[in-house]
């Protein structure tokens, strides 16, 4: 009886003292997980909040993903952060490196020390077509978007980033370009052998002595160098003419190749959008400058044009696809009249498009639309749900193609101002 009675007495205290400890530390303990299980929760709390953002349509957002990509996944051409997940290098004279990592982190390290992190998030945008584009977001850990980029309707592998930060004027980053260090002599080269330029303290050579128009009588074609995305001082874009007015487009950037002695030779090479080498031209310090000779050889010539103006286009140049950003023009032959769609996106859930029936000026040789535009605003709620609001019936508007750029003259609101659309 006296062993019995001791564990009862030893009973009381012990759930006395659990008491006690309760009472006194319960909301300590209720916000401190201790057990694998309740980490795991909060962390999917934290991706499954982040996931719930408003995208355009029932397509379903994808946050951090830390998983392989499945077969289905991939057949149904749903974006992951593993398609853009490398090292990016910035096109400007102060380079910062964007690292974006398979878990969906990044990192945007700056030139002269620092860094800002944060995650991928990842919507898309529909068109009328059926087609969906992704747009990738890297936001700050409060959830705050730095940056927003449009990825590859096709399915592609994105190359460049362009966008426009929330605290800054419009950005260009290059993928897998090697980042120089104090431990680095020279980067990496391409695959043709060819090492990016990213410092000019070591050359005057600059890419800007491109800017204009050339002709090379030989062959009868034109090349146009513009800097319609950014102000690079190491790329541009450029649009060649041939006799037959067909064209090709890409950009052009400032490299070097190293000689036996490692001396550098500095090159005006010429890439198509998809990263096939085009052409090269020599690049030397003689300013200005009025002559380019290709490769070794010299043939093809080029010679500067001094109007700077190519007068050779025509109503079938206007026709297929233009781009600037979000702003995405369409233009079709409708036999007497050309239709000019203008998509604006303001968001992955909202924007607006411009339709104008155009005529084509010969002798100014424009695409004209007189009173006849109209303007549609467009809103996508969480469900999908679209909204339409018209703005306006009788819009004005002419397009040009200037230096290879299509340029988008709104004289009802001006809107297209500062646009300069490549193909």
């Amino acid at each position: 009886m006296s062993i019995s009675k001791n564990n009862t007495i030893m009973s009381i205290v012990v759930i006395l003292a659990i008491t006690v400890l309760t009472a006194c530390g319960g909301q300590k303990t209720a916000s401190t997980p201790d057990t694998a299980a309740e980490t795991t929760t909060a962390q999917t709390t934290v991706a499954e909040t982040a996931a719930s953002e408003t995208t355009v349509t029932t397509t379903e957002l994808k946050t951090v993903d830390t998983s392989a990509e499945t077969t289905k996944e991939a057949a149904e051409g749903v974006a992951s952060v593993k398609d853009i997940a490398s090292v990016w290098f910035e096109d400007a004279l102060d380079a910062r490196t964007l690292t974006i990592n398979d878990d969906g982190t990044f990192t945007l390290e700056y030139k002269g020390g620092g860094s800002r992190n944060g995650y991928v998030k990842i919507d898309y945008e529909e068109f009328g077509n059926g087609t969906k584009r992704p747009w990738y977001h890297l936001c700050e850990d409060d959830g705050t978007v730095w940056l927003s980029f449009a990825g590859d309707t096709n399915g592609e592998t994105l190359l460049d980033i362009w966008g426009i930060p929330a605290d800054g004027d419009e950005v260009h980053f290059r993928r897998d370009i090697a980042i120089r260090d104090e431990s680095i002599i020279d980067p990496d080269p391409n695959e043709y052998g060819f090492y990016p330029v990213y410092d000019n303290s070591g050359t005057s050579i600059g890419i800007d002595a491109l800017e204009g128009e050339w002709y090379c009588s030989d062959t009868d074609e034109y090349i146009v160098f513009n800097h319609a995305h950014n102000d690079s001082l190491y790329t541009r874009d450029f649009v060649i003419t041939y006799a037959d007015k067909t064209i090709d487009e890409g950009t052009v950037s400032l490299e070097y190749s190293l000689n036996p002695d490692d001396s550098k030779e500095y090159w005006y090479n010429l890439y198509k959008y998809d990263g096939t080498f085009f052409i090269g031209f020599g690049a030397g310090d003689t300013l200005p400058l009025n002559d380019l000779y290709a490769g070794q050889s010299g043939d093809p010539h080029y010679v500067r044009q001094s109007n700077g103006v190519f007068s050779g286009w025509n109503a079938e140049d206007y026709l297929g696809v233009w781009s600037c950003g979000r702003i995405n023009v369409t233009i079709e032959d409708e036999g007497y009249d050309y239709l000019v769609n203008v998509h604006w996106s303001s968001s992955a859930s909202e924007g607006s498009v411009w339709e104008y029936k155009c005529s084509y000026d010969k002798d100014l040789c424009i695409l004209r639309c007189e009173s006849a535009g109209t303007r549609t605003d467009y809103v996508y709620d969480e469900q999908g749900n679209n909204t339409e609001t018209t703005v306006y019936t009788d819009g004005s508007a002419t397009f040009e193609i200037e230096d290879g750029t299509l340029l988008w003259k709104d004289e009802k609101e001006n809107m297209g101002s500062e646009v300069e659309l490549l193909r």
